[in-house]
C-alpha cells in the first residue's frame, strides 16, 4: 500500500509540477505577442508548474516581461544589436495595406532576429546554464523561430509550437493540411471566404507570398544554426514536430478550416471574469448612458494618425453627443479634442472591463486578434479599422460572422466612421448576432484555458508523437493531391473515348460502305 502511494506522490508531481521553459523575446513592436507567452506562462504556473521566461531583450527601452505571476522566473539576456525598425511606427498608419507590404516588414524583422539568435547560440555560458536545468517542456512561438533553435541546442526533446496569430499557411501545408486557398483566407488578406474569382485569385497569390516569407525565414535561420552549430536544421521542421500546435484561434469565431487532430485552439484561454472598476473609470462611465470603446492598439500612435482619418473620427464624435467615445490615446495631453466633452483620451484602459460593461454598445478596434477575440468574447458590435499585417483578415471575422464592419484605411472620407457607426447602432442584427456568439463561446464544452492546462501536462509526459501526424506531410505535391492517380484516370478515359471513337468510325464507315453497295445492287 506505501509503494502504492508513493508511486502515486511522484505520478501527481510530475503531471501536475513539469518544469517548463517559456522563450519570450522582448521586443517593443510587437507587445502582444509577449503579454501572450506572458499570460501563458501564468496559468502554468498557477497550476503548479515550475515556469521559467527566458527573455531576449531586444529593445533598451522596454522593461516589461508580459507575466504578473511572481511564481513566474524570468531569465533574461541584453541585446548587442539596435533592433528597432525605426520609420515603422511613423509609416504604418499609411502604409499600402497589400499582402506584399506586409511581407516586406516581415522579412526584415525575420533578418533581425536571425542576427540576435546567432549572438544568443553563440553565448556558450547562457545555453549551458539552460541545458543544465534539464526542462522538462518547452514552449516557443514561430514569430521568432530562435527558440527552437536554443531548443535543439540546449538537447530539449518535448516542446509546443505557438501561434500567436492563428496557423501560418506554410505550417498548414507542412503538417499535411489541404491548402484550400479556394474558400479558407490567406494569414495577411482581405478575402472572405464567400467570393469571386478575382478574390479566390488574389488569396491564392496572397498564399505564394506567404510561403515565400516563410521559407525566407526559414532560410535565415538554417544559415544562423549552419554558421554558429555547423550543421543542418529547419526550424519550420522542428516547429512542426512539437507535441502539440497552440493555435490562438477561437474556432466559433474564427474562419473553419481542415485541421489536424495536432493543432490545440486556445484563443481566448487568458480571458476572465471582469473585475470591479477603480474610481477614476467608474466615474467615467456613470456620467454615460452608452459607451463606445476606441483603440489601436499598442503598436500604433494615434498622435501620429493622418489628419483626414483624425477628421473621420472626430466628425463622429460630434455627430452622435449621445454617446461617450473612451479612445486609447499614446498622448492624451497633445492631442486637441476640439471642445468635445463626450470623449475621454487615456494611455491606458481596462479594455476587458469596459467591453464586459453593459453600457458598452459598440467597439471600434485595429483587429488585432487578441482584441477579435476579447470583442467575440464581450458579445458587441464592432467596427473594424485593420492597420497592418493579419489585422486585415482578422476584420473579415466580425463581417463574416455578421457582428460588425471592416472598413479599408486607403479609402477614408470625412464621413467613413459616421457611416459605419450609424449602421452598426441602428440595425439590431449586429448586437443580436455578437451577443449569441458570446454565449456559444462561453458554452463551449472544454474551455481555451482547459486545453492550455490538459494538453501542456499531455505534452509534458510523453512529448513528441507521431499518432497525430497527418500521412499527408511526408507526400510530395504529386503524390498529395493524387496529380498522378488523376493523370492515369484522365488518360484511361481518354484512351477508352478514342478507341470509342475509333470503333464508332469503322463502324460507321462499313456501314456506309454496306449501304451503298446495297443500294448499287
Amino acid at each position: 500500500m506505501l509503494k502504492f502511494l508513493v508511486l502515486l506522490f511522484f505520478k501527481i508531481s510530475f503531471c501536475n509540477g513539469a518544469k517548463i521553459l517559456i522563450y519570450n523575446p522582448e521586443y517593443a513592436f510587437a507587445r502582444s505577442h509577449r503579454y501572450f507567452l506572458g499570460e501563458l506562462s501564468d496559468i502554468l504556473a498557477d497550476a503548479g508548474h515550475t515556469v521559467v521566461m527566458y527573455q531576449p531583450h531586444f529593445d533598451a527601452d522596454t522593461n516589461v516581461t508580459g507575466s504578473k505571476n511572481n511564481k513566474v522566473q524570468t531569465l533574461t539576456r541584453a541585446s548587442e544589436l539596435d533592433l528597432k525598425l525605426p520609420d515603422f511606427v511613423e509609416q504604418i498608419w499609411t502604409a499600402d495595406e497589400s499582402i506584399y507590404e506586409s511581407e516586406k516588414v516581415m522579412n526584415e524583422l525575420h533578418e533581425m532576429f536571425g542576427k540576435n539568435c546567432k549572438n544568443q547560440l553563440k553565448d556558450a555560458s547562457l545555453m549551458k546554464k539552460l541545458k543544465n536545468e534539464k526542462f522538462d517542456l518547452g514552449i516557443a512561438e514561430l514569430f521568432d523561430p530562435c527558440g527552437f533553435a536554443v531548443f535543439e541546442k540546449i538537447d530539449l526533446k518535448k516542446y509546443i509550437t505557438v501561434f500567436t496569430m492563428g496557423l501560418y499557411d506554410s505550417i498548414s501545408n507542412l503538417l499535411g493540411i489541404p491548402q484550400a486557398t479556394s474558400y479558407v483566407p490567406t494569414g495577411y488578406g482581405g478575402v472572405l471566404p464567400k467570393t469571386n474569382f478575382y478574390g479566390r485569385l488574389q488569396n491564392a497569390i496572397g498564399t505564394f507570398i506567404t510561403w515565400s516569407t516563410d521559407i525566407y525565414r526559414d532560410m535565415i535561420f538554417s544559415q544562423v544554426i549552419y554558421e554558429t552549430e555547423n550543421r543542418h536544421l529547419s526550424v519550420y521542421e522542428k516547429a512542426i514536430n512539437a507535441s502539440f500546435i497552440f493555435s490562438n484561434a477561437e474556432e466559433y469565431l474564427d474562419f473553419p478550416r481542415p485541421t489536424s487532430y495536432k493543432v490545440v485552439n486556445i484563443g481566448g484561454f487568458n480571458l476572465k471574469e471582469a473585475q470591479p472598476l477603480n474610481e477614476k473609470f467608474r466615474n467615467m462611465i456613470n456620467k454615460a448612458s452608452k459607451i463606445v470603446f476606441v483603440s489601436f492598439g499598442s503598436v500604433t500612435h494615434c498622435s501620429l494618425m493622418p489628419q483626414s482619418l483624425k477628421e473621420s473620427l472626430f466628425e463622429m464624435f460630434r455627430i452622435f453627443p449621445e454617446f461617450t467615445f473612451l479612445w486609447r490615446h499614446n498622448k492624451p495631453e497633445a492631442e486637441n479634442l476640439q471642445g468635445l466633452k463626450n470623449v475621454y483620451l487615456e494611455e491606458w484602459f481596462p479594455q476587458q472591463e469596459i467591453l464586459a460593461h453593459p453600457k458598452t454598445v459598440a467597439v471600434i478596434t485595429h483587429a488585432g486578434l487578441n482584441s477579435v477575440i476579447e470583442i467575440g468574447y464581450a458579445g458587441v458590435p464592432a467596427i473594424a479599422f485593420p492597420i497592418f499585417c493579419d489585422q486585415f483578415k482578422n476584420s473579415l471575422l466580425f463581417e463574416y460572422r455578421g457582428t460588425g464592419i471592416a472598413l479599408n484605411k486607403m479609402n477614408v472620407t470625412k464621413t467613413t466612421f459616421v457611416d459605419a457607426f450609424q449602421k452598426i447602432v441602428n440595425e439590431k442584427s449586429y448586437k443580436i448576432k455578437a451577443q449569441n456568439l458570446a454565449k456559444m463561446i462561453k458554452s463551449k464544452p472544454m474551455s481555451a484555458k482547459d486545453r492550455v492546462l490538459k494538453y501542456t501536462q499531455f505534452a509534458a509526459e510523453f512529448g513528441e508523437m507521431d499518432n497525430l501526424d497527418l500521412y499527408g506531410r511526408y507526400l510530395n505535391t504529386i503524390h498529395f493531391y493524387n496529380i498522378d492517380v488523376y493523370l492515369f484516370i484522365f488518360s484511361v478515359f481518354m484512351v477508352v473515348f478514342l478507341l470509342a471513337g475509333l470503333f464508332i468510325f469503322f463502324v460507321l464507315k462499313i456501314f456506309k460502305k454496306t449501304v451503298i453497295k446495297s443500294k448499287v445492287e
